[in-house]
C-alpha cells in the first residue's frame, strides 16, 4: 500500500469524528484543535525515515507561549507538532513511548481506534482553566520534579518542565507558585542557557508585579 493511499484512508477514518471534538484538518495528516482553555491539541501522523511504517504523534501548547523555538505566537492554521511545547508518541502501550505501525488497512483502524479511545483523556490532562488541582498539569508542584518525573510533563527535562510550568502558573496568577518553579529550574538548568535566560525573565517579571 502505498503511503499517500494510507494517509488518505486514514483521513478519512479520522476527519469527521474529529470535527465533531474540534480538531480541523490542516493537513491529510496533520489536526488541532484550539480549546476555550487556552490548550491546543495537535495529532500528527509521521512516517518512518527509513522503513515502511508511521507512528502517531501528539503535541499540546498554549495560546500564550510563543512556538517553540520563535517569538510568535500560534494561531489557527500557523502550528505544527514541532511548534509544541509537549511532544510525545502515542502506543498501544500506556506504558510504551514509542510505536509504528506497517503501512496497511488493518493499521488505520487501530490507528484510529487508538486516537479515540485516548485523546480525550490525554489532553484533558493539560487544561489549565479552572481550579489548578483539579488538572494534572496544574497540580504539579516544584518537589514532583525531584524523582521520577510526572508522566504528564515526562517529555520534557527538568528545566523544561520548570519553564513551562513557570509559565503556565504565571498566566493563571498564581505567582508564588511560578516563581517556586522558576527557582527550581534555575536550580537544575546546568548547561541549559537558553531556558536559563527565560527562567530569570519570568522571575524578573514576578518581580514587576509584586
Amino acid at each position: 500500500m502505498k503511503l499517500s493511499d494510507f494517509v488518505q484512508l486514514l483521513a478519512k477514518q479520522l476527519s469527521e469524528p474529529l470535527a465533531k471534538k474540534g480538531f480541523k484538518r490542516v493537513a491529510d495528516d496533520l489536526w488541532v484543535r484550539f480549546r476555550n482553555g487556552h490548550d491546543i491539541n495537535v495529532i500528527s501522523v509521521q512516517k518512518h525515515s527509513s522503513s515502511s511504517n508511521v507512528c502517531v504523534n501528539i503535541g499540546v501548547h498554549y495560546d500564550f507561549l510563543p512556538k517553540v523555538g520563535t517569538l510568535d505566537l500560534p494561531r489557527e492554521g500557523s502550528i505544527e507538532l514541532a511548534d509544541c511545547e509537549i511532544k510525545f508518541r502515542l502506543a498501544p502501550d500506556k506504558g510504551q513511548r514509542d510505536h509504528w505501525w506497517s503501512i496497511e488497512p488493518n493499521s488505520a483502524v487501530e490507528i484510529s481506534d487508538l486516537i479515540f479511545a485516548r485523546t480525550d483523556d490525554i489532553f484533558d490532562q493539560y487544561e489549565i482553566a479552572g481550579d489548578s488541582s483539579s488538572h494534572d498539569i496544574t497540580a504539579i508542584v516544584p518537589e514532583d520534579l525531584d524523582g521520577e518525573i510526572p508522566a504528564v510533563v515526562s517529555s520534557l527535562t527538568k528545566v523544561r518542565a520548570s519553564l513551562l510550568l513557570a509559565r503556565l502558573h504565571e498566566f493563571r496568577g498564581d505567582l508564588e507558585k511560578a516563581a517556586g518553579f522558576a527557582n527550581y529550574g534555575l536550580r537544575v538548568a546546568g548547561m541549559a542557557v537558553g531556558p536559563k535566560k527565560m527562567l530569570k525573565e519570568v522571575l524578573k517579571r514576578i518581580e514587576a508585579k509584586g
